[in-house]
């Protein structure tokens, strides 16, 4: 209940808007996926056991910063006037660099 009301906690003070769930398993996908849904209310964060293991060692990424790249995710699709400078991106991997320079910024 605690990781649920700090994972909830941290998603909206980094303006996440839709739901946030915690999941007590195991991913395999850095601990953190945005899902989109059909409205920004409907979009789903989902933050998984493991980023609580990566937020304990110093050398990883911590809780706040894996969260804040999943909300540059939904900044980049939501955000009116980012979704064209991603469709200019050559790759999926870019797109997830911007993710993480948008969500640093939310940080």
């Amino acid at each position: 209940m605690r990781r649920r009301a700090r994972v909830a906690r941290l998603a909206r003070s980094l303006r996440f808007h839709g739901r946030v769930e915690y999941r007590h398993v195991y991913s395999q996908s850095g601990g953190a996926q945005f899902c989109v849904g059909p409205t920004p209310d409907l979009d789903l964060l989902v933050v998984y056991a493991e980023v609580f293991e990566r937020d304990r060692d110093p050398y990883d990424f911590s809780l706040e910063a894996i969260i804040a790249h999943e909300c540059g995710h939904q900044a980049l699709l939501r955000n009116p006037q980012l979704p064209a400078i991603v469709e200019k991106l050559p790759g999926r991997l870019y797109e997830e660099v911007l993710a993480s320079l948008v969500g640093s910024l939310r940080v």
